[in-house]
């Protein structure tokens, strides 16, 4: 366990508060991001579609973001750069 970034409570597996154990929609958020940043909508989608309740699937997209885990400008940015790097590499 460790400090949350605020350095207040103890912050314990998947970054729930210490002696919680992560609800299933967090867990299965994280595997999906665990390949490539998502955006919001995706994981919404990914969640809904794994039959978790809608009001479990935002909780866990509210801990995401709290936690800078998942960042849809973060992921435009990434997009931009990444799809100018393959434009570069196709025209030389």
């Amino acid at each position: 366990m460790k400090p949350d970034a605020s350095g207040g409570a103890q912050v314990g597996e998947a970054g729930c508060p210490a002696g919680t154990k992560p609800g299933r929609a967090l867990e299965l958020a994280y595997r999906y991001l665990n390949r490539r940043d998502r955006t919001v909508a995706e994981v919404r989608k990914h969640l809904i579609n794994r039959e978790i309740e809608p009001g479990e699937a935002e909780a866990a997209i509210e801990r995401l973001l709290e936690n800078h885990v998942l960042d849809d400008a973060r992921f435009a940015r990434m997009f931009v750069d990444d799809k100018r790097t393959l434009e570069q590499s196709t025209v030389s």
